[in-house]
């Protein structure tokens, strides 16, 4: 028998109806976390990787519409919109947004979780737990992993690569000295958790710099939840949207150049001078003096 141990993320500001789906998704065996409005169901996908989000697109704080879109920025996650709002255009504009299927409320549960099971069947991101330790690597898109070494590979990138990043995402932070909850991570309304600076011009000497604007996340558990922050980011780090978050504030373009030391395997590299010279000698050939 194949086990799956899919966790589903409700996003929905209704009490009974949260209740209700709580009740009948966990009776069907899948474990479920519950958010009452659009910024913290954005919290909840990414501190608790869910493999599929239902949402409803009547949210306080953030809309059904804008929770979809930032979550289809980072993330191939199945989404189902569930609603009561039911006209064509609203249909139109979720499915747009990125949402993979739109059922309307009230709903048979039935046919609810027939749609959540053909949706997990489709998804990339389930890998039945009875066929993982016959794989020593796993593909999904241009993401490779080797199950033996835990060691990830993005867009081809590899170590001693030399690349730009424009967007900065706010992955986990370890704020419980802050009176925090562990995994949970504290944001702010009036910025997003996404930040991004499409405006900076970059032209690069090496013909062969791959300057296309990377998404960066930064945080503190880098390994935590591995498998699923793979899709979200091309490199981590622990700084860069912090940085980000104080040029987005005082209205300052920014762009943050990532020399790639080791892998997202949890070990921290031994030459960590050495890559730190590398590093600064490839930004001075390929990089410095080409910002506009």
């Amino acid at each position: 028998m194949e086990v799956y141990n899919e966790k589903i993320l409700i996003v929905d500001s209704e009490i009974e109806t949260r209740r209700l789906l709580d009740e009948q998704l966990t009776t069907a065996g899948y474990k479920t976390v519950l958010s009452t409005n659009g910024r913290d169901g954005l919290n909840s996908f990414f501190n608790e990787n869910p493999d599929l989000v239902i949402i409803d697109i009547l949210l306080p704080k953030f809309d059904g519409y804008e929770v979809c879109k930032n979550i289809r920025e980072t993330s191939h996650i199945p989404i189902l919109i569930l609603t009561s709002v039911n006209n064509i255009s609203n249909r139109v504009m979720g499915l747009d947004l990125g949402a993979d299927d739109y059922l309307l409320k009230p709903y048979s549960p039935k046919e609810l979780q027939a749609r959540i099971r053909s949706l997990l069947r489709r998804s990339n991101n389930r890998i039945p737990t009875s066929k993982t330790k016959k794989l020593n690597t796993i593909q999904v898109g241009s993401v490779i992993i080797d199950m033996s070494t835990q060691v990830i590979f993005k867009n081809d990138l590899k170590i001693g690569d030399l690349i730009d990043c424009k967007k900065f995402l706010q992955r986990d932070m370890n704020c419980v000295p802050l009176g925090f909850q562990h995994g949970q991570t504290p944001y702010e309304d009036d910025v997003p958790i996404m930040l991004e600076f499409p405006n900076v011009k970059f032209n690069p000497v090496n013909k062969h710099f791959r300057g296309w604007g990377f998404i960066c996340g930064s945080g503190d558990n880098f390994v935590t939840n591995m498998n699923k922050e793979i899709d979200s980011v091309e490199v981590f780090d622990m700084e860069a949207y912090s940085l980000a978050k104080v040029c987005h504030l005082y209205e300052i373009e920014f762009i943050s150049f990532k020399y790639i030391t080791d892998n997202v395997n949890g070990k921290s590299p031994d030459d960590w001078v050495t890559n730190c010279k590398n590093g600064a000698i490839k930004f001075k050939e390929e990089v410095l003096g080409e910002l506009e």
